[in-house]
């Protein structure tokens, strides 16, 4: 039976395995792309008809992330949050939102844009928009962690006081977290400063060092951190 059954009448003319990754990830963008317009255009509509209706403005937006939720499979949190960015590409960021309908920019991207220039005000966030992403060429080929680093660096030059403000807050939501997993496994998280998470890691290598190869015990470095919620391939 061929593999590729259903897949066909996505492929390029023509076009082989590579075209068709490539097809098919901008097809990925411009399908998130219509998703941010389509729950931008829901905001809208229930906004104008609460206030047709006379409700008061602590009203207008009630639910509408619960409905964008249930109609993409999201918790009413991450729901808001997507209805927030896709309010934000579409007032004040207009070439990112472009990059990624043109499919220039993944999907994954769009959170570490809007959410690192979140702090700077609506002109300065504008201009971040136009200096990063007007050109295709400025972000291409950054994977999400060079693109995260750009938008640091763009944040300080446009708003130096405003960025270590907003650094200097983040120190206070410090937050321990565990979340269970599959086969009797759990996930424990620290949201720290990065001086204090290096030193946390470090302190785990250092005792790791220490009980490896003692005895019985055959596991390697990396078994040893794993065992501690560490991952094997992180670095510092």
């Amino acid at each position: 039976m061929d593999e590729d059954v259903g897949v066909d009448d996505d492929r390029p003319p023509d076009g082989g395995v590579a075209d068709r990754l490539r097809s098919m990830e901008r097809q990925r963008c411009r399908t998130v792309f219509e998703q941010y317009r389509l729950a931008a255009q829901l905001l809208r509509e229930r906004v104008c008809e609460r206030v047709a209706a006379g409700l008061p403005q602590d009203r207008w937006q009630q639910g509408v992330a619960a409905e964008v939720g249930l109609a993409m499979h999201m918790s009413p949190n991450t729901a808001a949050k997507f209805v927030n960015r896709a309010v934000e590409l579409e007032k004040t960021m207009p070439c990112t939102r472009a990059r990624l309908r043109d499919g220039d920019l993944s999907p994954e991207a769009i959170p570490v844009i809007v959410g690192g220039l979140a702090h700077l005000d609506a002109s300065d966030r504008h201009q971040a928009d136009e200096l990063l992403c007007a050109d295709p060429g400025t972000l291409a080929g950054c994977g999400l962690r060079r693109i995260a680093d750009l938008v640091k660096k763009m944040a300080y030059e446009l708003d130096a006081q405003g960025t270590v403000d907003r650094n200097a807050s983040a120190e206070k939501d410090l937050t321990v977290t565990i979340r269970p997993l599959p086969e009797g496994m759990a996930r424990v998280s620290l949201l720290l400063p990065v001086a204090q998470g290096v030193g946390v890691y470090a302190a785990l290598r250092k005792h790791a060092a220490t009980l490896i190869g003692i005895g019985a015990d055959l596991r390697t470095r990396g078994a040893d951190y794993g065992r501690r919620g560490v991952r094997a391939d992180h670095r510092p």
